[in-house]
């Protein structure tokens, strides 16, 4: 707003046209978006409003407290779209973060799309939070990248990084490989250091230690750990090499001077702040002129970590609060089932649905995990009513729907995306140790294999070094083909190297090379490092698959590649429209179908007879799993021998009953406003 402006005054020269005349919109507590934007909208977005806008503009802070599905980031774009088409300030001078890689891009994608920044605008400080931190102190880039070759380790302590360091402390890292969701002794000790300097915490102090909730894990798991000793030896290996921790990121940015841009700090997904994130956040916005604080109370899900509702709710409380109260995707009988979960601690927040929605009940087949040390898990098969790849060939194969499977566990979640694999289904997962799903890595191996399919396997039999260019007509398809850095280097890295005409050693070099040009490669580079049997071997398809150098795939990425190279008839770019996730890991998510898993651990369930704030996290954690789909929910009942059900066994009938009731009573509203 102009110095001077009442809000009626800022708002008409806001959004009328040269010339026009415009009174303020009808719901006087939002207001209307500038005309010129509204033309770049999509059309679902043709009528948005900037919720209370009259009463708090875009240029005042604010916290947006968004219930599941009701346009949170959409409207932290709405008012940045305000700020840089009508105010005038320069994306540059806007801090825009969040916690979660896969939820840092989201404003930046819809603010390119609406043609408000250019699609070549940087947006540098557009990331997650520890990226902005590190890019005002410049703490990594301090330390060159140090080239550990075998590895490929950085300065950042990844779990690659981690593993190193407790392989060089004869620590056991990694889970054994049947039973890849157990803690480790280097797992919990490090996953304790987190958690401290995350709740700012001293680890060199008894009493600090003893809060953690991982303390009595790592004793058990680890008899007569001396933390403190463990800890001041962990430090002194980082500080040799140069390497730090993600929250050392943070660190730097509360205890230093230097700030990213501040004329506008928006922190996204506030419900997922720790106290040390929450801190960084607060020093933030209060150099910040506009700040925006967006998140929900109730879907702490992370209490366990350190975040609580009070970051948001007490400790931001000058801020005032915006609750927007519509939800746009979760339909009726989907708010009425999560509800009832949230019920049991809170009460939920006054939200209107703008539609209704399916709700399917399974009593699903058994995933059973792996009993001894040479034993897999047990999955249905794809053919099985309510296995998990049934519902994905049922409701989601050749259509532009997407699905994502939850489970209350990592090692649950786990046997879900081994029956997907075992389907050759491709996926999304989690990373780190004892994750799951399709990386980036088994994807790149994948793709490379799937273009070599276009390149007929008799190409290697006579006319290898001609071209494919001089062969058969049926190769005309292959001549184009292009290969990103990526997959070209693992066509380098695990071709046997009889197939190639360089070294192993030279073969490692150009992938190297490729991957940190980024440098594209064609059918003619491919040609120039391939000898013929290198075409025999390798564009057959899944049958390619076992003439591979294993490397670092493991004997499941192998089977997983197998199964889903006759499955596909094309490359695949990404895999987020199946995903297998916790619930925890869930906030933020969203697609057509969501399977839910009922089942909690007995450990979880002995911890919510005592403790009322493990009940309170378990409502709002189940809140969140059954508000993510659009369209329709499926409840998996019974899935995992040995857990405990959670989930009422009537949630669907009732969840059903409550919403015919709630759309009688608005037709009864409507009929007596008529009246």
């Amino acid at each position: 707003m102009r110095e001077g402006d009442s809000l009626p005054e800022w708002w008409s020269r806001a959004v009328a046209a040269p010339g026009e005349v415009l009174s303020m919109p009808d719901g006087w507590e939002d207001m209307a978006l500038p005309l010129d934007l509204v033309r770049r909208l999509p059309e679902k977005l043709r009528n948005a409003v900037i919720r209370e806008g009259d009463v708090h503009p875009p240029t005042d802070s604010v916290r947006l407290n968004g219930p599941p599905g009701t346009g949170k980031t959409t409207q932290i774009a709405l008012r940045l779209a305000v700020l840089i088409d009508v105010e005038g300030i320069d994306p540059a001078e806007m801090t825009v973060v969040t916690y979660r890689v896969d939820l840092a891009d989201a404003v930046k994608r819809k603010l390119r799309a609406w043609g408000v920044v250019p699609d070549d605008a940087e947006l540098e400080f557009f990331c997650t939070m520890h990226a902005a931190a590190n890019r005002a102190t410049g703490l990594l880039q301090r330390d060159p990248r140090e080239a550990v070759r075998d590895g490929n380790l950085g300065n950042a302590m990844g779990y690659r990084e981690r593993a190193f360091y407790c392989k060089k402390q004869d620590i056991q890292f990694y889970p054994p490989k049947n039973r890849p969701w157990e803690d480790t002794r280097g797992q919990l000790l490090l996953g304790l250091f987190d958690y401290m300097r995350n709740n700012l915490l001293d680890p060199t102090d008894e009493a600090d230690v003893r809060q953690c909730p991982s303390y009595d894990d790592l004793r058990e798991k680890w008899p007569g750990v001396d933390v403190q000793a463990e800890w001041e030896k962990y430090q002194d290996f980082k500080a040799q090499r140069g390497w730090h921790d993600f929250w050392e990121l943070l660190e730097a940015a509360l205890d230093g001077s230097s700030l990213p841009p501040t004329r506008v700090v928006v922190v996204d997904e506030y419900h997922d702040a720790t106290p040390l994130m929450a801190a960084v956040a607060e020093k933030w916005f209060e150099h910040a002129d506009t700040a925006i604080a967006a998140g929900d109370p109730l879907q702490v899900v992370n209490q366990y970590a350190g975040s609580h509702p009070r970051f948001f709710t007490e400790r931001l409380d000058h801020l005032p609060e915006i609750l927007l109260d519509r939800t746009y995707r979760v339909g009726e009988e989907h708010w009425q089932s999560a509800t009832r979960m949230l019920q049991k601690e809170f009460t939920p927040p006054p939200v209107e649905r703008t539609g209704r929605s399916e709700l399917l009940t399974y009593n699903a087949p058994p995933i059973k995990p792996p009993e001894g040390r040479t034993s897999d898990w047990t999955t249905p098969s794809e053919s099985t009513p309510g296995s998990p790849a049934w519902l994905y060939n049922e409701f989601i194969a050749d259509t532009e729907r997407s699905i994502l499977y939850l489970a209350r566990t990592r090692r649950w979640a786990r046997g879900v995306s081994v029956a997907l694999d075992r389907a050759g289904i491709i996926h999304d997962g989690q990373r780190g140790p004892g994750g799951w799903g399709w990386d980036g890595h088994r994807l790149d191996v994948f793709n490379a294999l799937k273009k070599l399919e276009r390149v007929p396997a008799t190409y290697g039999d006579a006319h290898h070094g001609r071209g494919l260019d001089e062969y058969a007509t049926d190769a005309a398809d292959a001549i184009n083909l292009r290969f990103t850095a990526d997959e070209f280097a693992e066509l380098l890295d695990h071709a046997n190297a009889r197939t190639l005409t360089l070294s192993r050693d030279d073969a490692e070099d150009l992938a190297a090379e490729h991957r940190r040009e980024e440098r594209v490669a064609t059918i003619r580079d491919v040609e120039e490092i391939a000898t013929s049997e290198f075409w025999q071997e390798y564009t057959t398809g899944a049958a390619s698959v076992k003439r591979l150098t294993k490397g670092d795939l493991t004997d499941h990425d192998l089977k997983a590649l197998r199964r889903a190279l006759p499955r596909y008839d094309d490359v695949v770019e990404d895999t987020h429209h199946v995903r297998v996730l916790t619930i925890h890991a869930s906030k933020g998510a969203e697609a057509t179908d969501i399977c839910c898993f009922d089942g909690i651990t007995g450990k979880i369930a002995r911890e919510m007879d005592r403790s009322e704030e493990t009940r309170q996290n378990e409502a709002r954690t189940w809140y969140v799993g059954l508000s993510r789909a659009s369209e329709r929910l499926h409840l998996m009942y019974d899935a995992f021998p040995g857990s405990i059900d959670h989930l009422p066994g009537n949630l669907a009938p009732q969840a059903a009953a409550s919403a015919r009731r709630q759309a009688s009573e608005a037709m009864t509203d409507g009929g007596a406003d008529d009246r």
